[in-house]
């Protein structure tokens, strides 16, 4: 009979929605948390949890956005954002990322977002009262590839880990995990700001540009005792770029010069055109360097690609749906045109050539005899 950790009872309350859903499952005592593993749940981004449409404006307006800027957000709007919550926003704050929640047999709950590598990343925090400051910090927790959130100790991989947010003034090497008791390297540290004065501190990072699993760590320092020093962690998985590729054999060759164009289906008039990248900060179409690589951060909606390359037959993928704060970073194969004649070895080519001339020879003979 016992009932929820108090910090997942306080989460709940930020979250009318997932308060709902857990009254719905009967999840009320911490035994019954055990329904929920291996579930994952969402939380929505700051514009979502507002109550206000992602495909809405403030005054009832069609905008092409999943998200609303925070400068763009009335008072009333702004004092209903949850406290102690880091929301992250990109493209300007036109997108917002939903958070993936995870719930152990013991009530921890451990948020994640999925990021492109490199790029900026907005964050945003309000605080539940006055504070002498609030810091964040990123940390390698593990490569994707290995599910274990165990740390890897190899200096030499963790020093190719490039972030560059805005430094704080005394940048830190280790931070202390006051969950594990361990030390973890830090790749960087950034300070929170509030600008305006309206209670609420944001910072901008740069997303690390290798993949991998890390962990930004909030530190919000509060001036009333009481209080004292929260810390507030989000896991953020680093996803590659897709790219564009075409197969020789068993491997790989990435493709240069290839142009990429993202279509999207107008909610206004539900066709498909060339999705208006310039509203949210990026390129379209993208044209792909040496690395062949390419990636677009974009609202809810209904997308297709195309590719089209000199030499190379254009491609063009079926429509997918993207929910909130998702990336586009798929991985597409191109086909030369007469690529049949790539398979054809120099030697094959040459006995080819060889036969031919002997068939020719023998002719020539056959029609001189006769």
């Amino acid at each position: 009979m016992t009932p929820l950790p108090e910090e997942l009872s306080l989460l709940l309350s930020k979250f009318p929605d997932l308060e709902k859903t857990f009254t719905q499952l009967g999840i009320n005592k911490i035994t019954d948390l055990e329904k929920l593993q291996g579930i994952k749940l969402i939380l929505p981004g700051l514009t979502e949890s507002l109550g206000l449409s992602g495909s809405e404006g403030l005054n009832g307006e069609i905008i092409l956005s999943g998200g609303i800027p925070l400068g763009d957000l009335p008072p009333v709007a702004k004092d209903k954002i949850p406290t102690e919550i880091v929301f992250a926003k990109s493209a300007g704050g036109l997108v917002d990322f939903n958070m993936e929640l995870t719930v152990s047999k013991e009530g921890e709950a451990q948020s994640k977002i999925n990021v492109i590598s490199g790029r900026l990343l907005s964050l945003l925090i309000k605080p539940e009262g006055e504070v002498y400051g609030i810091k964040g910090y990123i940390i390698f927790k593990g490569r994707t590839d290995d599910l274990s959130l165990a740390p890897v100790n190899n200096t030499n991989f963790l020093s190719s880990l490039a972030v560059k947010p805005a430094l704080a003034e005394e940048e830190k090497t280790q931070f202390v995990d006051n969950n594990s008791g361990e030390e973890r390297m830090v790749l960087s540290e950034f300070n929170y700001s509030d600008g305006d004065k309206d209670g609420i501190y944001t910072a901008e990072i740069q997303a690390p540009i290798v993949q991998g699993k890390y962990e930004i760590i909030t530190e919000v320092d509060h001036k009333d005792p009481k209080l004292g020093k929260k810390e507030i962690r989000l896991i953020t998985v680093v996803d590659p770029e897709g790219y564009v590729y075409e197969k020789n054999g068993d491997k790989e060759t990435r493709l240069p010069d290839a142009v990429i164009s993202l279509f999207w289906q107008n909610p206004e008039n539900k066709n498909y055109e060339l999705w208006p990248a310039k509203n949210y900060q990026q390129g379209n179409p993208q044209t792909t360097d040496i690395t062949g690589r390419y990636s677009f951060l974009v609202p809810p909606g209904q997308y297709y690609l195309k590719v089209e390359m000199s030499g190379y037959s254009s491609w063009e993928g079926q429509t997918f749906l993207v929910k909130e704060g998702n990336n586009v970073h798929f991985n597409i194969e191109m086909k030369a045109k007469f690529g049949y004649l790539k398979v054809v070895d120099w030697k094959v080519a040459l006995l080819i050539i060889v036969t031919i001339l002997l068939l020719y020879n023998f002719y020539r003979d056959r029609k001189r005899k006769t």
